[in-house]
C-alpha cells in the first residue's frame, strides 16, 4: 500500500459535515494554510487523565477548490501525535524531502501533566503541523489523512438580526405631533431632557 494519497483519491462516505472526500481534497491539496494550537485541557476516560490538545487548521481560499476559507478543529493527545510524528518523520527521510523534520519529546512515565511537560509538548505539536502543511508532499500522506478524519469543519453562525419594535400611534393627533415636534440639541437645563410630547397644547395653572 503506498504511503501517498494520489491527485484522484476520493471516498463518497460522509464524515460529520464534511464527506471525507471533500476533507481528504482540502487537507491535502496546495492550499496555504495556517496551524494554531487554541487550547489545551484535562480530560479524564476510564480513571486516566491526560492532556487534550486542540488545533485549529485554516485553509485560505483556492480557485479550483475553495471559494471562501475552511476552518477545522481536532482534539487530540500527546500519544497520537507522537506516533504521527514518527510516521511523517519516516516517509520524509525515505522520500529525501528538503528540511529537518521537527523533533518530538520523548515519553514520559511521570511528570507528563507539569506545566513545563505540557508547554514543550504544546510547541513541538505546532512545529510538526506547521512543517507538515507547509510541504505538499506530506500533505498527501494517508496516515496524515487517517488522522484528521476526526477533524470537525467549523461553520461560523449566521449573524443575528435584531429588529426595533414599531410604535403604532393611536390615534390622529399623535401622528401630528410625533412628526412635527422639533428635534433640539442638549439641553444644559436638566428640567428640558426629559420633556413629554405635549398632546393638548392648553396648560393648566
Amino acid at each position: 500500500m503506498t504511503n501517498l494519497l494520489p491527485d484522484d483519491s476520493f471516498s463518497h462516505q460522509p464524515d460529520g459535515k464534511v464527506p471525507l472526500s471533500r476533507k481528504v481534497c482540502i487537507f491535502k491539496a496546495d492550499c496555504p494554510c495556517t496551524v494554531t494550537l487554541i487550547s489545551t485541557m484535562d480530560e479524564t476516560v476510564l480513571g486516566v487523565t491526560y492532556t487534550a490538545y486542540t488545533l485549529e487548521f485554516k485553509f485560505m481560499p483556492m480557485e479550483s477548490l475553495l471559494s471562501e476559507p475552511k476552518t477545522f478543529r481536532i482534539t487530540t493527545r500527546y500519544k497520537e501525535v507522537n506516533k504521527l510524528q514518527a510516521a511523517l518523520a519516516k516517509l520524509h527521510k525515505q522520500l529525501y524531502l528538503r528540511g529537518a523534520f521537527p523533533n518530538f519529546p520523548q515519553p514520559k512515565l511521570f511528570g507528563k501533566a507539569d506545566e513545563a511537560a505540557v508547554e514543550e509538548r504544546k510547541r513541538a505539536i505546532l512545529q510538526v503541523f506547521e512543517f507538515v502543511v507547509d510541504s505538499e508532499v506530506l500533505r498527501k500522506a494517508r496516515v496524515l489523512h487517517e488522522f484528521v478524519q476526526k477533524a470537525s469543519e467549523i461553520v461560523d453562525a449566521a449573524p443575528t438580526i435584531i429588529t426595533q419594535p414599531r410604535v403604532t400611534p393611536t390615534s390622529t393627533t399623535q401622528i401630528d405631533d410625533i412628526f412635527e415636534a422639533p428635534v433640539s440639541g442638549p439641553s444644559s437645563d436638566p428640567t428640558d431632557v426629559l420633556e413629554p410630547i405635549r398632546v393638548d397644547e392648553t396648560v393648566t395653572n
